[in-house]
């Protein structure tokens, strides 16, 4: 595990090496660390003399190849940033699954909601981060190619029985937006820039990105000049119904430099190819490097 790993100095060394040998051996761009967080204050002194080895031998092998890092945003304080964040070229925001397990909220949303629909948000995430003197440039937001849902829910902020289900984007699209009845509705809340459906009679409630949630959050990271979008996962896109608005193929064309560069390469900044980090795809980095 990451917390043998990390407070062991020899394990430390071994597991940047193997990264190493991993990332020359199958001609990767980098190493993305997924460690949902450190539990305690020694793990998380630890995380940070991970990071450094990790970094320090990734970058004497290849100045080029990258290290990022996948951070909860239920956790953002567990990996100290301000000592560890010198030792990752991109922060992952893990910005689903931001959701209550005991009312009805959204895990997907950029801003917060005033009516209790949200725990955390995109936008305070992002200053979270910042506040940690992280650059906007390393910093990707996340988006999710999958909903979470609730029943017996009254609406946005009250009490639901949550389903541990997480539907695809593509089930999603399949099973309920191509179904919608005069009880069964999907809707928009201009609060936070997301979509949700709503069966008003059974009181299913589900929570998800769409083309014009994902468009929102392109607009977002534009706008504050951070380093881009990624998200969990390509696997659950809408694949077999091409023509029927996966979130990545339908964006609106004002929104497509989402996932076809931010339109950075108008605005000559770097990231202007998809990249795949944390099992996800988002502007940054080529899927090799160009040598």
């Amino acid at each position: 595990t990451f917390a043998a790993v990390s407070v062991d100095p020899v394990a430390r060394v071994k597991f940047a090496e193997s990264i190493v040998e991993m990332i020359n051996e199958y001609d990767l761009d980098g190493v993305d660390i997924d460690w949902e967080y450190p539990n305690d204050y020694d793990e998380m002194k630890a995380f940070v003399l991970m990071m450094k080895e990790i970094y320090t031998r990734v970058k004497a092998n290849n100045p080029k190849h990258i290290v990022t890092c996948a951070i909860l945003l239920g956790a953002i304080d567990r990996f100290t940033l301000r000592e560890s964040g010198q030792y990752m070229d991109y922060i992952n925001m893990m910005s689903y699954e931001m959701h209550s397990h005991v009312k009805t909220t959204h895990h997907v949303a950029l801003y917060p909601s005033s009516k209790g629909g949200t725990i955390f948000a995109v936008s305070t995430s992002v200053s979270s981060i910042m506040n940690n003197k992280i650059p906007a440039s390393k910093i990707i937001v996340g988006a999710g190619f999958f909903g979470r849902q609730y029943l017996n829910s009254k609406g946005i902020g009250t009490t639901a029985d949550y389903q541990e289900s997480a539907p695809s984007y593509a089930t999603i699209r399949r099973e309920y937006l191509d179904k919608q009845t005069n009880t069964l509705k999907r809707y928009w809340d201009d609060e936070c820039k997301v979509p949700y459906i709503y069966d008003s009679e059974t009181g299913l409630f589900i929570t998800y990105d769409d083309p014009q949630s994902i468009g929102c959050k392109v607009d977002y990271v534009v706008s504050k000049k951070l380093g881009g979008l990624m998200c969990w996962q390509t696997g659950q896109d809408n694949v077999r119904q091409r023509q029927s608005s996966p979130p990545v193929r339908s964006l609106p064309r004002g929104h497509a430099r989402g996932f076809e560069g931010l339109d950075f390469r108008r605005r000559e900044h770097h990231h202007q190819r998809f990249r795949h980090s944390h099992g996800c795809m988002g502007p940054g980095l080529p899927l090799r490097h160009q040598r």
